[in-house]
């Protein structure tokens, strides 16, 4: 006799997957939130101490005449 194929794994490994996709659904706003708020700063101070900036940039239309 030879034994018929197994039908359910699918839909067991397709709710596996859902299941292990649920929780990163619900972290991904906080996370993108971290992301702007938190890391970008820390990243652009890092790049600015590692270069001659001193943050006094002369103002682009600064020699405009004021009308």
């Amino acid at each position: 006799m030879t034994a018929l194929p197994d039908v359910h794994p699918p839909k067991a490994r397709a709710r596996r997957r859902r299941n292990s996709l649920t929780p990163w659904l619900f972290l991904a706003p906080g996370m993108l939130m971290f992301a702007v708020y938190v890391l970008i700063p820390i990243f652009q101070s890092v790049w600015v101490s590692f270069h001659e900036w001193d943050g006094l940039d002369r103002c682009i239309g600064s020699d405009w005449p004021i009308i």
